[in-house]
């Protein structure tokens, strides 16, 4: 999964859409964000990433 923000100074949007290309099953979602979008949009961002690794992995009961 690529959670990028689009608004991203350091890494901008076109290095998401590259990673994309490089991996042709991933999932991404470009957040209206900046670099830090982990600490900006923690609570966006986490039940997102929850949700994709209880899809792709499954979570094993563990809640």
């Amino acid at each position: 999964m690529i959670v990028w923000g689009k608004n991203d100074e350091i890494f901008p949007e076109a290095g998401a859409h590259t990673c994309m290309r490089a991996l042709p099953k991933v999932e991404m979602r470009i957040l209206d964000t900046g670099h830090f979008d982990p600490e900006d949009r923690f609570s966006v961002i986490a039940p997102m990433i929850h949700d994709f690794l209880d899809r792709e992995v499954g979570d094993g009961g563990a809640r």
